[in-house]
């Protein structure tokens, strides 16, 4: 009997996720909160001002919104 391994990665919200974030380069951005630079890939459990509000999911485009006629 063989045995398979699933490996689960849980990937922890960074300064990137948060809708105070704006980039400015590759490694860092501007927080609108704080309003100075913070690293990108900053965990989001060491935001400064405890501030960190997650992006809100951006809705789906395509499908088809008509009445079906």
């Amino acid at each position: 009997m063989a045995f398979m391994y699933l490996e689960v990665v849980i990937r922890m919200p960074t300064c990137q996720d948060c809708r105070f974030y704006t980039p400015v380069d590759e490694l860092k951005g501007e927080c609108f909160s704080l309003g100075f630079e913070v690293r990108g890939k900053t965990d989001s459990k060491k935001c400064p001002e405890r501030a960190f509000r997650p992006n809100k999911p951006r809705p789906k485009k395509g499908g088809s919104k008509g009445n079906g006629i």
